[in-house]
């Protein structure tokens, strides 16, 4: 018998090792840690740490240990993948062009808003506003999966517990915060907080802050990069991957938590996108306000909360009639929809809905139904005009309950039983909503018929682009109706965000009155600058417009598909 050639027996013997080596890693799942020992993306608390914890990363710090403020001012941003992403910057950009931006003490983000939010946090006020459209304009997406597609990191998915999360992550890096943490964020920029969803506890709320990662992880801030808080807040069920925390609980509960190297088993958090607990962003700065303003601890029941100035702007990106293409079709279902059908992310999207107009309703900002004052019809184009709230003040309910070493209090919208007693303060709350573009030219002069025409052409033109940014897609990249370009479409969000800000005079003229009234500016010049309203010149058609016609009465905007066409005239360019 002829023996074999001594290359073909190495040939062999690395094949069985290499299958044999494959054998082993499947059956055991995992054995390969991208994230260290505890396969978790935190670490304990080193002794040397234990007493700085609250100063090591000011930027994420909601209490301080040494005074309350008198005077807050937050900013939340809400979700919506790249739509989010480039609508939080461009109205932030036009709230700083304004003075409105500088005096924020907080930015509470979920999501796509998170982008714009921690970008703005890592380079303010050193800001280039150019840059980061140019930035955010990036196909994220195609980014993500050329990563996760790439032979080479076949081996990574399948035998480490890295996760499509954690490469998101690394594409925010590349494009946006170049591996920074929470260490870099500068001391005079707002506080950063990106929100999560905790499905361990039942859905609460988990925010990137200090007292999150001290109290409820036993755990520092400080190392965890501002992409991973980003992509954690951004990983939507059945798409990404939820993010894992390790508990860090002290075997000896009389030596607590630092300088102990004695654990309990192992105890974890399992986050994913915050649009599941509030996909607005503002849950998290009323608890802020609370905190920073007054306080959670009373040594007595105390018997009012005293009236300090408080200021939340709520920069809302939702769309909630990106479905709008499927009101005319029978079968909405495409040739991968009868394999895996993506309802899943309408139901999802119906329940993020019901949740945001919830929270709208606690500041006083959404009713159930709305009454029509007008009806018009811009050719291939129909809008309901209802009369919205935009700006206003709430209270916000705080329930104090007793316990052995003092009041602890914190905000509570349920009913209190005894001995718990309600409380309450006031903030001032701006709602900046794509949804709402069209009703910013709601009213018509009718002076002059001239006047009265080129109002209700302005008008029709705010109809079309609230068709446009309302029906471009949660995605990260910028797609949306047929034919419309990146640059359409962020053109689109951009003008949209100087229509809610510049144009509405009467919502920003009242939170400027608020301001001043409060101290927290001397001269409203700059806040009350006035412009000519934006004309808009928008090359988006309805995509049917025999079927414009039929469309139901009902109380809320008639969302018809729109298409693109190639304008005449441009959106006008939105730099300062």
């Amino acid at each position: 018998m002829s023996r074999l050639h001594p290359a073909f027996c190495n040939v062999r013997t690395f094949i069985r090792i290499a299958i044999g080596a494959t054998a082993l890693l499947l059956a055991s799942c995992t054995l390969l840690s991208a994230h260290g020992p505890s396969q978790a993306e935190n670490k304990p608390i080193d002794p040397p740490q234990s007493g700085i914890l609250h100063l090591d990363a000011p930027g994420a710090t909601v209490s301080s240990p040494f005074f309350l403020r008198d005077r807050f001012y937050g900013i939340a941003l809400s979700g919506g993948g790249s739509r989010a992403a480039n609508f939080s910057a461009a109205t932030m950009q036009n709230l700083d062009e304004f003075g409105l931006l500088r005096g924020a003490d907080m930015i509470s983000s979920v999501s796509g808003g998170g982008l714009a939010g921690a970008y703005y946090a890592l380079n303010s006020p050193a800001m280039d506003w150019d840059v980061l459209r140019k930035k955010l304009n990036t196909d994220f997406l195609a980014m993500f999966l050329r990563r996760w597609a790439a032979p080479w990191h076949w081996p990574t998915a399948a035998f480490t517990d890295r996760t499509k999360t954690d490469v998101m992550a690394d594409v925010f890096d590349e494009v946006l915060f170049s591996r920074k943490t929470y260490s870099d964020l500068p001391s005079n920029s707002p506080v950063f907080l990106a929100n999560a969803t905790d499905i361990t506890a039942g859905g609460e709320r988990a925010v990137f802050s200090n007292e999150y990662f001290l109290n409820t992880l036993g755990s520092s801030l400080v190392d965890i990069r501002i992409a991973t808080a980003v992509a954690t807040s951004a990983a939507f069920p059945g798409v990404f991957d939820s993010v894992t925390f390790q508990r860090f609980r002290p075997a000896n509960i009389f030596e607590p938590r630092f300088g102990t190297s004695q654990w309990q088993p192992p105890s974890y958090v399992h986050l994913i996108d915050g649009g599941a607990s509030d996909n607005l962003g503002v849950e998290t700065l009323w608890d802020a306000a609370l905190t920073e303003l007054y306080g959670n601890a009373f040594k007595s029941m105390p018997d009012q909360l005293a009236g300090k100035p408080c200021v939340i702007i709520s920069i809302d990106a939702n769309a909630p009639n990106t479905s709008a293409r499927f009101e005319r079709i029978a079968d909405e279902r495409s040739g991968t929809d009868r394999i895996f059908n993506r309802n899943i992310f309408d139901a999802i999207d119906a329940l993020f809905e019901h949740r945001r107009q919830d929270t709208l309703i606690k500041m006083g900002l959404a009713q159930k139904e709305f009454g029509i004052f007008a009806s018009e019809n811009f050719g291939d184009m129909s809008e309901n005009y209802v009369d919205r709230t935009r700006v206003g003040t709430f209270d916000v309910p705080v329930n104090c309950r007793p316990e052995s070493d003092a009041v602890r209090c914190h905000v509570d919208f349920s009913k209190p039983v005894p001995p718990v007693r309600r409380l309450s303060f006031q903030c001032f709350v701006w709602h900046i909503a794509l949804d709402e573009v069209a009703g910013v030219g709601v009213k018509l002069e009718d002076s002059s018929t001239t006047e009265f025409v080129s109002g209700k052409y302005r008008r029709g033109g705010l109809v079309r682009l609230e068709r446009l940014v309302t029906q471009t897609e949660t995605n990260w990249k910028l797609s949306g109706p047929e034919n419309c370009s990146s640059e359409q479409l962020q053109d689109g969000l951009y003008t949209a965000a100087r229509v809610l800000v510049r144009d509405d005079e009467k919502s920003r003229f009242a939170l400027c009155d608020y301001i001043l009234r409060a101290g927290l500016i001397k001269d409203p010049t700059l806040c009350k600058k006035q412009f000519a309203p934006t004309d808009v010149e928008l090359g988006v058609i309805a995509k049917n417009p025999s079927l414009v016609n039929f469309a139901a009465p009902v109380t809320r905007t008639a969302n018809l598909p729109v298409r693109c066409v190639v304008p005449q005239n441009p959106l006008p360019h939105t730099e300062h």
